[in-house]
């Protein structure tokens, strides 16, 4: 392949993350919700959460294998298997949406579960966002749902599962997050551990 057409390609691939990014500011600007809302907007997807946090307590502890409370950081793999398994286990992505759009995002689709998107902190001020714990409140009712913090390499997911532990003790964070630990090579994140190096299905935004 010539240098000419990868340089090509690299292109067209950033002028198309600057217009995502440009749709994105567009809607941010357009939009008359206040800043720390989630994007989780779909009502379809509203009611699968809500329906099955109202299930059968017996039937849910049925489909979960336990989790030692004790550990907030479980391996992605473990994470997904308990999100497939268990009715009201849920993945919860607190990165930003500028985040996602550059890097990717889960893909729940096997699990018929959406991704629900809390962040943590607040694009572009990148400040703590206030509504973070009423929001996961909003979503995450049921004191029995199991949610799986997942951020960018763990590190701001842990801090977050801790705080929500005050209030949800079934509350983790996805170690080593979405993207993983820098390659000190190559300096690229996503080869080394995490969601995308463990091979769990993923899709662009």
């Amino acid at each position: 392949m010539s240098e000419k057409f990868e340089s090509s390609k690299f292109n067209s691939w950033e002028v198309n993350k600057k217009n995502m990014l440009s749709g994105f500011e567009d809607r941010k600007n357009a939009a008359t919700k206040d800043e720390s809302d989630s994007n989780f907007d779909d009502r379809g997807r509203f009611d699968v959460l809500k329906r099955n946090q109202m299930s059968n307590h017996d039937e849910r502890a049925k489909e979960e294998d336990s989790l030692e409370n004790d550990d907030l950081s479980v391996n992605p793999r473990d994470s997904l298997e308990q999100i497939m398994k268990n009715k009201i286990a849920y993945l919860v992505d607190i990165r930003s949406e500028p985040e996602a759009i550059f890097n990717g995002k889960p893909d729940l689709t096997d699990a018929g579960k959406p991704v629900i998107n809390i962040p943590y902190k607040l694009y572009p001020s990148m400040r703590d966002n206030p509504d973070f714990k009423n929001t996961y409140k909003k979503y995450i009712f049921n004191k029995d749902s199991t949610a799986f913090l997942l951020c960018r390499d763990g590190k701001v997911s842990e801090q977050a599962a801790n705080e929500i532990r005050e209030f949800h003790g079934n509350c983790y964070s996805i170690k080593n997050g979405f993207d993983g630990e820098r390659d000190e090579n190559q300096k690229r994140r996503g080869q080394i551990n995490g969601w995308k190096a463990d091979g769990l299905p993923w899709e662009e935004y």
